[in-house]
């Protein structure tokens, strides 16, 4: 239950808000559980404030400071978080579908069993982002910074991610059926028995990636980079391989394109 007193503050205004934050900054806010639902509240400090299992829908979040603030369970569908500050933020299990979150910097965010199905990520700073076991279906990743981001067993299923940059991020038995990955970085990443079925990868690069057991097949691979990939045991039956280079790949026991298994 919130914190009656701090509640009061934040619906006397946001000026209120900032002066108390500013003359109690040893006060940690508590909001947990409080329905702010289609609220203002557009740069808001909520640094560090205890908004577990709060209700958020279709608010205005915009540019609003959530550093190290703990939205566990919270409820932010259709929220408008565009430009937010989220590092160090703990969203576990959080609603967020369909919300608003271009252009915003969640640097060592906690997102792990999230729900961000159809969210607008475009743009985002996710780097180092704990996204395991997440719902990314039909999310926009496009020209995101992902890089060193763990969403190993996330649901990726039908997102934009192109121009993304995934750099040794950790997607081990994601989900990333028909997803769009045109141009994305993704070196070095572990892709180990990653379903990328029936994907669009033009032009990604997957140099040094481990692609061990991975599944590709029918993946549109035409002019990607897998030098120095590890494709042990992966399927990539089907696959367009066309202008696709394959330096130093290591096939070991792959299904190749025509369904022939590399010795």
């Amino acid at each position: 239950m919130a914190n009656f007193e701090h509640l009061n503050i934040l619906r006397q205004g946001l000026d209120w808000w900032a002066e108390w934050r500013a003359a109690n900054p040893t006060v940690v806010p508590d909001l947990s559980g409080a329905n702010l639902n289609g609220a203002g509240l557009s740069q808001v400090d909520f640094s560090g404030a205890n908004l577990v299992g709060a209700v958020l829908c279709e608010a205005d979040l915009m540019a609003a400071n959530f550093n190290r603030a703990n939205l566990s369970e919270a409820v932010l569908i259709e929220a408008n978080l565009t430009g937010a500050e989220l590092i160090d933020t703990k969203l576990d299990g959080a609603t967020l579908r369909a919300a608003l979150l271009q252009d915003c910097h969640t640097i060592a965010t906690s997102l792990r069993r999230a729900d961000l199905q159809e969210t607008d990520l475009s743009g985002a700073n996710l780097i180092g982002t704990d996204c395991r076991a997440a719902n990314l279906r039909e999310v926009d990743l496009s020209r995101g910074d992902l890089s060193r981001a763990n969403l190993q067993y996330a649901n990726l299923t039908e997102a934009n991610l192109s121009y993304a940059n995934l750099t040794q991020a950790n997607l081990h038995e994601a989900e990333v059926y028909s997803a769009y990955l045109y141009c994305a970085i993704l070196q070095k990443a572990n892709l180990g028995q990653t379903h990328f079925n029936r994907s669009y990868m033009a032009k990604v690069d997957l140099q040094q990636a481990y692609l061990q057991q991975a599944d590709l097949s029918w993946v549109n691979l035409r002019s990607a980079d897998l030098s120095g990939a590890d494709c042990r045991q992966a399927s990539l039956r089907g696959a367009d391989l066309r202008g696709t280079v394959l330096a130093g790949v290591n096939f070991q026991g792959a299904i190749l394109p025509d369904g022939s298994v590399q010795e």
